[in-house]
């Protein structure tokens, strides 16, 4: 991901890079608490959608959508917590965080044979997900925060983040 920024003329700056999976993630210091903060600090080239210049970039590697059936809908989802953590972040830095899920449009569990999986990089801002997110699920313990596919904007296709494998799944 951070190579299809840099593509398209904007500059990053790699929050936390670790070569092996720790199950840990960055973190923002602030005055009392640390807060999970997005992998990424991106430098827009020009003001971004939302008027500002730097944006935080969170990434999700994903096999693909998952099919609520409640709502006939493609879902995708983030742990509650660092999306709670993210929303902090934003308050705090007075940056946008724009999260970023990579769909690589492969079959899921619950997937209607009739339905074609999509794929490709989807993007949303945290403060209109904030606003629509569809659900909190309750998974193995772990609280999950889940939003429609039509909440998200088709950012770039599938292939463009393939170009920077193996890079752009990591982060």
């Amino acid at each position: 991901m951070r190579g299809l920024f840099i593509e398209r003329g904007h500059t990053v700056l790699p929050v936390y890079d670790v070569p092996l999976h720790t199950g840990k993630g960055p973190q923002l210091l602030t005055p009392g608490r640390s807060l999970v903060a997005p992998d990424n600090l991106v430098f827009l080239r020009s003001k971004g959608p939302s008027g500002a210049p730097i944006i935080w970039a969170e990434v999700k590697a994903k096999d693909g959508f998952a099919w609520y059936r409640k709502t006939a809908t493609w879902q995708t989802g983030i742990d509650a917590r660092h999306f709670d953590h993210y929303v902090k972040v934003e308050s705090v830095t007075r940056h946008p965080v724009w999260l970023l899920f990579v769909q690589r449009g492969n079959r899921t569990k619950d997937q209607p044979l009739d339905k074609h999986q999509p794929a490709g990089v989807f993007v949303g801002k945290l403060s209109a997900l904030a606003e629509t997110f569809s659900h909190r699920h309750q998974i193995r313990g772990t609280e999950l925060i889940f939003w429609p596919i039509d909440a998200l904007d088709l950012w770039a296709p599938l292939e463009a983040v393939e170009r920077h494998l193996p890079s752009a799944l990591a982060a």
